[in-house]
Order: structure tokens, then sequence, then C-alpha cells
């Protein structure tokens, strides 16, 4: 900022000058040097033709007051007007030690010169006072400006925000309002946006009276809508106003930020499901054809046999997949959780809520897909509860007595008998039917034995990337014991028995020794013919405690190394002692 851009103000000053003094007055910018203002000659020619001969120059490169009497007797410079009576008083204008600009007072007559030279103290005085004037000015316009700039700047923020923001004060007055809060609350619609002010002002009073901060979820618009409001207190030291600052989120963009990752996994979970065997192809196909249905899916199966993969299968395959799928375990939530869960509470609705209420989770599955794992466990009076939910398409949340609309595709598994539980009184029928409309039962492993080496592979890959691993698959001796067994935990047990053999395999294919527990005594316990060291002798009731113990230590030993190549390397011996903590020294001591 420099005086060019107070001209207006500085037009005004000198013409004031011109009335109360009778001299000629000029105000000159330092740089660029250039004539802001004048008045009589120099309003006539706002510019010297050469700067660098002018007095002006002078003061601003010497900072100080100047007081030219005759300016005809000069050597160093040229006064550039044919005046006789032509004498200056000169002042730098000065902000923060820096030269702005030079303020001039000029006579161009007998009279007017004699009172410069009468008055000349008397005048810089009167410029010194009139700097600082000016200088004071510069200050405030350059605040101003400042101001001026960081109110565009925040009025950008403000408008530019997705969420609505409400600027509101104690005296009930909505100072400031964003283009989204409007667009929320149905400005353009004078009742409907009055209904909407006053459930947000209650909310905001109470805030302002009690300097309390409250988060908490409102339904607003004809569509009843959920927009989470968050208002904060604001006072300023400055103002005696209190005044609250209200946000008004977008329930949809929360909800696609929280499930961001669910869908990102979704994406691709048709594509997850590994399997070349005629039940999984079948079972595919029928994902296929009923996906874009929204009937309600029941997903029978043994645990393990990858319920929830199939069931965002199903989601990313239908016309929900860019909504959200959120997964419950019935199972694994306390039950007295589980309807809050579910459904979501009112602030204040029971001890320990949090404050300001909860979206539960068919709220933010609206849209999209809720996933009910193990709907088996669910307790018998929510089970009325979700029947009524499928039955209405409203919920109710907790400590509320507002139904509020919900537009989910529900999708239930178990691996219970449902029916069977039905006759026990333990299910409900009503709601088994409701769930049970579309069953797809899903074959455990066991029923699938051309998946196995499948499934191994590709977990193999997996674990591969996750432990920077370059195993490339299975020994001869490994492939014929994952076939043979009976894989009571499905392919999770598999998963499982993958990431432990590839978490210790250090050659290229996963060996016998790195077999798990269960698959080593699975092997060893059908096959005892590779077992060359004869047991007998650790029941010899002949032998005192301490004998049988070594012995069966021995025993021991020697089984674990009888899956590893012999003649044993060192490296396998070592393996062994880590394995059964043991020192290499007591290995040689026990196994020889």
């Amino acid at each position: 900022m420099d005086l060019l851009d107070m001209k207006a103000f500085l037009d005004n000053l000198v013409d004031s000058f011109k009335i109360v003094l009778d001299l000629e007055c000029t105000i000159i910018n330092a740089n660029p040097i250039k004539r802001v203002s004048g008045t009589g000659i120099y309003k006539l020619n706002p510019n010297e033709g050469n700067w660098q001969s002018s007095y002006a120059i002078k003061v601003i490169e010497d900072k100080k007051p100047l007081v030219v009497i005759d300016t005809t007797d000069r050597n160093w410079v040229k006064v550039g007007k044919n005046v006789d009576y032509y004498s200056l008083v000169l002042h730098p204008i000065m902000v923060n030690n820096m030269v702005k600009g030079v303020i001039a007072l000029a006579s161009l007559n007998k009279k007017q010169q004699d009172f410069i030279k009468e008055k000349s103290n008397d005048l810089l005085n009167y410029l010194d006072k009139i700097s600082q004037l000016i200088s004071a000015k510069f200050e405030q316009e350059k605040l101003l400006n400042k101001i001026t700039l960081m109110n565009n700047q925040l009025s950008l923020v403000f408008e530019s925000v997705t969420d609505g923001i409400i600027l509101y004060s104690k005296k009930g007055k909505i100072l400031q309002i964003n283009e989204r809060a409007k667009e929320i609350l149905d400005y353009d619609n004078p009742i409907k946006y009055s209904k909407q002010v006053k459930k947000i002002s209650k909310i905001a009073n109470y805030t302002i009276d009690n300097s309390e901060n409250i988060e908490k979820q409102i339904y607003i618009n004809a569509n009843e809508n959920i927009y989470p409001i968050m208002v904060r207190s604001i006072l300023n030291s400055d103002d005696e106003e209190h005044k609250a600052i209200i946000l008004l989120n977008d329930f949809k963009e929360i909800q696609s930020l929280m499930t961001q990752n669910d869908n990102e996994i979704n994406n691709n979970a048709l594509d997850n499901i590994v399997g070349n065997s005629e039940e999984i192809r079948k079972l595919i196909e029928r994902i296929k054809i009923i996906s874009n249905n929204d009937s309600n899916i029941l997903l029978l199966g043994e645990s393990g046999t990858g319920k929830e993969l199939f069931a965002r299968a199903i989601h990313a395959t239908s016309d929900r997949k860019d909504n959200p799928f959120v997964a419950v375990n019935c199972a694994a939530i306390p039950e007295m959780l589980l309807e809050s869960e579910l459904f979501g509470y009112e602030d204040g609705s029971f001890t320990g809520a949090k404050k300001g209420g909860k979206i539960g989770k068919f709220i933010l599955a609206d849209g999209g897909t809720l996933f009910l794992d193990e709907i088996g466990d669910m307790p018998l009076y929510l089970q009325a509860k979700l029947l009524r939910v499928l039955d209405d398409k409203k919920i109710d949340r907790v400590g509320s007595s507002k139904l509020v609309d919900v537009d989910v595709h529900i999708i239930s598994a178990t691996n219970k008998n449902l029916e069977e539980m039905v006759q026990k009184k333990e299910f409900r029928e009503d709601l088994f039917y409701r769930l049970n409309v579309i069953p797809l039962f899903i074959p455990p492993l066991r029923e699938r034995e051309n998946d196995v080496i499948l499934l191994a592979e590709y977990f193999i890959k997996k674990y591969n990337n996750k432990f920077s691993k370059k195993i490339v698959g299975l020994s001869n001796e490994v492939y014929e014991i994952l076939m043979k067994y009976s894989w009571p935990g499905n392919v999770r047990e598999l998963e499982n028995s993958i990431e432990y053999m590839v978490s210790f395999e250090s050659s290229n294919y996963i060996q016998i020794n790195n077999l798990p527990h269960k698959l080593r005594s699975f092997h060893f316990g059908d096959d005892k013919t590779g077992l060359e060291y004869d047991t007998k002798e650790a029941y010899d009731s002949t032998k005192t405690l301490k004998e049988q113990i070594a012995i069966k230590e021995k025993e021991i030993i020697h089984n674990l190394a009888l899956s590893y190549e012999q003649p044993l390397k060192l490296e396998d011996i070592r393996e062994i002692c880590e394995k059964l903590d043991i020192s290499i020294a007591s290995f040689y001591r026990k196994y020889k």
C-alpha cells in the first residue's frame, strides 16, 4: 500500500490547506515517485518533468524537513518554474521509520513568500502534525485493507465449506449464514425455514446460556434427513454480546467417510471369493441373479465358511454398491448395548449415554446394506423390534418417540439351526420367515475339496505380500495333508494355518516341519509307521519317574526331528531347539 491508495482523502486535505493558509500545497508519493494531490499549479501540472532534480527527492533521501526561500540561485537542482517568489516548505511523511511521501507548501507571490519567511518554523511544526495525521490515516487504511482482505478470505471459506454454518447471537438473531445452511434449512420457503430455525435456536440458546458446547443429531427438511449439529459458544472479550457458531453436517458425507474403507473392500468382494468347485460356481451365479433384489437374504453355513464375504459380494453386485455396507455381529455386542448399537439413542436416554446421542447402524446403512451376522444370538425382545423395522421401514431411537424412515437391504447370517430354535421358542417364527425369504447355503470346506489348494495358494500370495516372503507353494507332503484334513474350522482355519506356516517358512515351499500343532497331530496321529523310535519303553513300570520323563522327552525330540529332512542340518537343529525352548547341548544329550 502507498499514498496513491489514499488519493481521495489527500485531495480533500490539500484543498483545505489552500483555504486556510493561502499557500499552494502538494503531496508526493515516494515509491513510485508521483504527485498524488495538489492545488493551483500542482493540480494543473500533476508531475515533474524530472523528479531527480526536485526538492522532494532530497527530502526523501535525507528523511528531514527542508525550507527553501530562494529557489532561483541553486547549483545542484533546477526549479523548473519561472517564478521569482517561489519558496518551499517540505516535510517527509514517515510510516514506521520509512518515507512514504512528502508534503510541501509553496509561495507564488511576494505576500505568500513573506509569510513563509516569517512563519517557516510554525509551518514546519504544522506540516509535522499533518504528516503524523497522514501517517495515522495510512496505518488505519492499511489495517482496514487487511481486515477487508481477511473478511473476504473468511467469507470465501465460509461459503466454500460443505457444512452449513450459522453465526447466531444471544438476541436470537442470525448474524451470518452460508449458502449450504440456507439450502439445508429451506431458506426459500419462509414457513419451513422458520420452523427449522426454531429447532436450532433452542439448542444454540442453551449453549450460550450454559457456555457449553453441544453435539446433537436433529431431523430437518421435508424428507426428515438427519443432520448432526455441533454448536460452540463464542464470547469475545471486546464484544459484550455472547454468540454461538452452529455447524450443520451433511450426514450423507459423514456416512460416506465412515464407510469408505468398507466400500473399497466391497468393490473386490466378488473377486475375493476363491473357488472352482461346482457348489461355489452355483452360489456365485445365484448371487448375480438376486443381487438387485431387495428381498431379505439369509446366509446359512458353518462358522468360518465366509458368510460376511458372500454378503459383501451380494452388496457389491447390487444397485446399492455405492452406498454403505454396515456389518453388525449380534453375538459380539453385549445384549444391553445391542439395541442402542442398532437403532442409536437420544442425548441423555440412559446413564452413561454419549452426550449428543449416537447414530445407530440402521441409519448409518441408510440407502445401503445392513449385514446382521449371528442373527440367532439376537435376544427375543430385540427380535420383535427388528420385525417392526422390516415391516414399517422405520426405526425409533432409544429415548425418542420420533420414527425415522430408513431404506436398508437386510442380509442376515447364522451358523445355527433357526428352525429348531423356532420350535424351542428361542427365535421368533414370524421373524424367521421374514428373514428367510431367500436362503443361501454356503458349503463347508470339506464338501469342496477341489477348492482347498486354490484357497491355500490364494492365502500364500496374501501373506507373502504381508510378510515380504517369496514362497512358491506347498511341498508334496503338506499338499497331501491339507487334502486329507477335514477342516472343521473351514476357510478361516485354512487361512490361519497358511498364515502360521508362511510366518515360519524360510524355503521356497512350505515344509511339513512348519505345520501348525493341530495339523501335525492329525498327520502323525494317523500314520505312526513313519516313527522309527520305539515308544513302548516310555510306559515301562520298572523305571523311575525321572527315567520315564527322560524317555518321554527323548520321544518328543525324535518325533519332531523326524519331520525334518534327514540327516538333520544345523539350522534344523536350531529351529527344533527354538520350538522346544531348549539349548543345543540339551538337544544332543537327549537325542542320542
